[in-house]
């Protein structure tokens, strides 16, 4: 799907390919006329297993200094945290 005037994107499916977040992602950040910014809603899969991709895209999401993170009132942003660090530490054990 190739849409070059998309101003807003909400992605449903989950996965944890930083390569493929960022390609979704991709197509709502073009440039247009009239355009200044771009939505991404993404949704926090809370199941087994599951937390740990959206914890790997909010990672690739934070790699972009422009992007603006915003979590939903009563998100509970300790557990992101925490998932956020045990993944950081496994990269560095596999440098």
């Amino acid at each position: 799907v190739d849409i070059p005037c998309l101003a807003a994107l909400i992605l449903a499916g989950g996965g944890k390919s930083s390569v493929r977040a960022l390609q979704r992602i991709g197509r709502v950040i073009r440039q247009f006329p009239n355009k200044n910014n771009a939505i991404v809603v993404d949704f926090f899969d809370n199941a087994k297993f599951l937390d740990n991709h959206s914890a790997v895209r909010i990672l690739v999401y934070e790699t972009e200094k422009q992007f603006k993170i915003k979590f939903p009132v009563g998100f509970d942003v300790n557990k992101i945290k925490k998932t956020k660090k045990l993944i950081q530490k496994f990269n560095s054990w596999e440098k």
